[in-house]
């Protein structure tokens, strides 16, 4: 079950530039939905990408794939890479101590 609340404290404290989008962020706006998953869309920097990484570090996640979930130390890097080379819209999913979270890089529509 997704805690969005806990997700969103480590983000703070890592001081991430972000936004909620998803189900999660049309229920802070009121919607009443259920989520199994948070979703963030993060700003795309060097710097955030290397605080994004720490927060995620810090809820002990690691980045689900399709059969499971991989135990690869979370880096700048690894986000700065899929930034780059992800589509609109794609992103990665980690498991973590605070639910799944879904890291967005861009969101679909964004230039078009």
């Amino acid at each position: 079950m997704a805690d969005p609340k806990a997700l969103f404290e480590t983000l703070a404290i890592n001081d991430v530039n972000y936004v909620v989008v998803g189900k999660v962020g049309a229920a802070l706006r009121g919607v009443p939905v259920l989520a199994h998953s948070t979703e963030v869309c993060v700003y795309y920097s060097r710097e955030n990408s290397e605080k994004t990484a720490q927060a995620l570090r810090d809820l002990n996640g690691q980045i689900e794939l399709e059969h499971g979930t991989v135990n690869t130390p979370i880096s700048g890097d690894m986000l700065e890479t899929a930034w780059r080379d992800l589509p609109a819209g794609r992103g990665h999913r980690f498991v973590t101590d605070a639910g799944l979270v879904d890291v967005i890089y861009e969101p679909k529509g964004m230039y078009n």
